[in-house]
């Protein structure tokens, strides 16, 4: 399990504005996943994301947060646990199965 550090930082700046910060820094401390650094190889994969499959762009949409994430996925090589349909209309691998 691999979770950026950007989606880290953006999952604590939400859950402290609704008042959750503690519960969500508890829950991401639990998973026990590896927090990946955000590294320029992933910035331009992410930048190139948005180019080919972002928002106006392309079915799938992605908005900033997915194009970190697809960039996660695709230099790992690893499936991707997603709850969106945004996401199948990409090549990413799904840990849930349609």
């Amino acid at each position: 399990l691999v979770i950026s550090a950007a989606t880290v930082a953006e999952a604590l700046i939400v859950s402290r504005l609704r008042g959750v910060g503690k519960a969500m820094a508890a829950l991401i401390a639990g998973l026990g996943a590896t927090i990946a650094p955000v590294a320029l190889v992933n910035a331009e994969t992410g930048a190139d994301a948005c180019d080919r499959r972002g928002k106006g762009v392309y079915p799938a949409g992605l908005i900033f947060g997915d194009c970190r994430v697809y960039a996660l996925a695709k230099s790992k090589s690893c499936a991707r646990l997603f709850g969106g349909w945004d996401f199948y209309q990409t090549e990413l691998e799904s840990v849930v199965s349609t």
